[in-house]
């Protein structure tokens, strides 16, 4: 290569990467300028405790004599049916504050956008609040069951926004309208469930006024957030917080304070009971619900449809409560007095227990299952119930001479019989009892040992859906009037008799014990080894003569390729040689 060329390809490198580095410092201080401005402090509003208001710099003075109306528009063309379930009711996609200044007769509009995200207050289908959600703000009207319940509900959401320590005095909220507060703190709860106003017990805000002492105003308060298991107390709460004397006031602290009683959040659940296959609707059927955290327990049963409930649309709580014998009677948990207008079960888990009446004998017990309730006024469903039909229970038999292993055995003063007794279809968890009786085939009678009957009894529990079971049986064979004994097995269930096997001809439950001479000894069938052909020794033999001929290819291929490198280095050197 020239020196020309080198020089040309240098220059036209170094002015690439020129141009990359100045794009990268670029594209750097682009970031970090993005960076600081994200930095910056939002524009603020500070109170000032001269009821002024500082905003973006500069101060201002409340105007008392403003009146403000709220314009939604909704995306709704229709009439709300005030039945149906939240959500229906449609957004406010246009949110309007207008302030009328009674004094100037003058008037500002403040477009609020719809898709400000927020807290939002949930509504049931009554209209009675149960929780929040962070959500855009024109949810808010969806989220009750429309017309004024909505607007009230979505006002209420824009005075939390918009705007707590107010100087006047109110008695309730709708006196307050969008005036600003002087000073707004987010306070908790302690764990004797008190809120007050100092350091422990704050969240966020302003500072607190000096000593804790509170000018004549009204402080408003509303829950945020509920414990778990319980709904948001909606209402706003007014507190006067000092006293007027001859034109001036007195501070004091927290004369009438509020106190929320939390409301736990209740829900109901509903089943249909069927019998599998045909799906035929099973009634009377009892059902035990049982309370996971307090251990309370109540029954409900369906009705002639196979249907139940636990609402008080289905069952008045208050009819029969907890009675819980016919599919009429009310249900109702926790304390206080039974609401017909609330869920029959407080917020947790249950476990649901379907119970055996003679309607159900015939068929296996549907297994106990959890449900949680955790949402207001909420049915859950638990949908169509059906269990199978007790399968019969089956057991199969296998007798052998132990000494033997066969169904002969020596004619001696002791031996025992092993009978495997083979199950299935027995349900699982439950205690059978075993129980075998050793039978003379000639006499069609017990065998007898000593004047008694020779038995065994075992007691079996399964854990699967079939398994087997050995029995033993030990006696004198010398004594046999016939030659042959067979083993009669039975089932039992807490004394009831579920299945049997009790065949005199049935070879399997059999072993012969012959009287004239000793019969040799039978040994267990089993499968003889493949003779090895004269086609297997070769494939045998020739599989060392494979391995050579590998061994071989591999030499060779490796003796070429030596030879190959050999070659090719010394024609390079020649070339060197040559330059």
């Amino acid at each position: 290569m020239k020196k020309e060329s080198k020089r040309h390809i240098l220059s036209t490198v170094a002015v690439i990467l020129a141009a990359v580095a100045a794009v990268t410092v670029l594209f750097v201080l682009h970031h970090k300028q993005q960076q600081e401005k994200a930095r910056q402090p939002e524009e603020s509003i500070s109170q000032a405790e001269d009821n002024t208001i500082e905003w973006n710099g500069k101060r201002y003075t409340y105007n008392n004599n403003l009146i403000n109306i709220l314009f939604l528009g909704i995306d709704h063309a229709n009439d709300i049916d005030t039945s149906y379930m939240p959500g229906d009711a449609g957004q406010a996609d246009c949110i309007m504050l207008l302030s009328l200044d009674k004094e100037t007769k003058e008037g500002r509009i403040l477009q609020i956008n719809r898709n400000t995200m927020t807290q939002i207050d949930t509504y049931d289908s009554n209209g009675s609040a149960f929780g929040t959600v962070n959500a855009q703000l024109a949810t808010q009207y969806a989220y009750c069951i429309g017309g004024s319940r909505s607007c009230w509900a979505t006002e209420k959401t824009v005075k939390k926004l918009l705007y707590k320590f107010f100087d006047s005095i109110f008695d309730n909220q709708n006196e307050i309208g969008v005036k600003v507060p002087l000073r707004s703190w987010k306070l908790k709860s302690d764990a004797d469930g008190v809120v007050r106003m100092d350091e422990a017990h704050l969240i966020s805000g302003d500072s607190f006024f000096e000593n804790n002492e509170l000018p004549l105003g009204t402080i408003t308060v509303w829950e945020m957030h509920a414990p778990e298991g319980y709904l948001v107390d909606t209402v706003t709460h007014c507190i006067r917080t000092g006293t007027e004397q001859n034109g001036s006031y007195k501070a004091l602290k927290i004369w009438n304070p509020v106190e929320i009683k939390e409301k736990l959040i209740r829900g109901d659940l509903k089943l249909v009971k069927a019998a599998d296959k045909t799906l035929k609707r099973l009634a009377d059927i009892p059902f035990r619900i049982t309370s996971q955290a307090t251990g309370e327990s109540h029954v409900i049963l369906t009705d002639k449809n196979g249907e139940a409930s636990t609402g008080a649309y289905w069952n008045p709580h208050t009819v029969n409560t907890n009675e819980g014998k016919t599919s009429e009677d009310g249900i109702w948990f926790g304390e206080g007095t039974p609401d017909n207008t609330r869920g029959a079960l407080p917020y947790g888990t249950y476990l649901v227990e379907e119970l055996s009446c003679k309607n159900n004998e015939d068929r296996m017990l549907i297994p106990a299952f959890e449900v949680e309730v955790t949402k207001e006024m909420r049915v859950i469903d638990l949908g169509t119930l059906t269990n199978d039909e007790h399968p019969v229970p089956e057991i199969g038999t296998r007798a052998s001479d132990r000494e033997t292993g066969t169904h002969n055995g020596k004619r001696t003063e002791q031996v025992t019989v092993i009978d495997q007794v083979k199950w299935k279809n027995l349900e699982i968890g439950k205690e059978y009892v075993v129980k075998g009786t050793l039978m003379d085939k000639e006499t069609k009678k017990p065998v007898l040992q000593d004047g008694k009957e020779v038995t065994a009894e075992k007691k079996l529990i399964p854990d699967t859906d079939f398994g087997e079971i050995q029995m033993e049986f030990t006696f004198d064979a010398t004594k046999l009037k016939g030659e042959q004994v067979v083993v009669f097995e039975e089932v039992y269930l807490e004394e009831k008799l579920v299945a049997a096997h009790a065949d005199l001809e049935d070879e399997g439950q059999s072993v012969t014990y012959k009287k004239e001479k000793q019969v040799e000894e039978e040994k267990p069938e089993s499968p003889e080894k493949p003779k090895e052909t004269e086609k297997a020794k070769t494939v045998a033999t020739g599989d060392g003569s494979y391995v050579k001929i590998l061994i071989f290819l591999i030499g060779v291929i490796l003796t070429g390729a030596l030879l190959l490198c050999f070659l090719l280095s010394r024609m390079c050197g020649r070339k060197w040689k040559r330059r």
